[in-house]
């Protein structure tokens, strides 16, 4: 497995379909449906941002990313992984990456997940993190 910032010519239909799977989406923070054109929105808000950065994760394909936002004080991570590959170790093996890539700048280290997302609390907290504080959602606005 490795990480790479994620490009326009790493869309595929796959990779849209997944993102449009609700099962998948209920926990990211994203108006559906996505398209090709919402996608590349996207990955250009990252690539011409000099606070965050999305790396795509792939073994022989691509199968998840990892959004790393640079604060003040802190690196704020996020990750998600296409739902049949999930469970199988990628999302820890990713947050190791990232996690010493970014070591060097002192930071501390901090992950934005919501309270329904079971899979990701367990994650985080496996990877020694502790919850601080819950997410509020407002119904129909901004995560808060």
């Amino acid at each position: 497995m490795k990480l790479k910032p994620l490009t326009k010519e790493d869309i595929t239909q796959e990779y849209i379909d997944w993102l449009n799977d609700p099962v998948f989406s209920k926990y990211l923070c994203y108006p559906l449906p996505q398209t090709r054109e919402t996608i590349i929105k996207f990955i250009d808000s990252y690539n011409n941002s000099s606070n965050k950065v999305l790396f795509g994760i792939f073994t022989d394909k691509h199968i998840g990313n990892v959004t790393v936002y640079f604060d003040i004080d802190e690196i704020w991570f996020g990750i998600s992984i296409k739902p049949t590959e999930q469970r199988k170790g990628y999302a820890v093996e990713a947050l190791k990456l990232v996690e010493a890539k970014y070591a060097h700048h002192g930071k501390k280290f901090m992950a934005g997940v919501k309270p329904t997302n079971q899979a990701s609390i367990d994650l985080f907290k496996k990877a020694g993190y502790k919850m601080i504080k819950v997410m509020m959602e407002k119904i129909g606005g901004r995560v808060k």
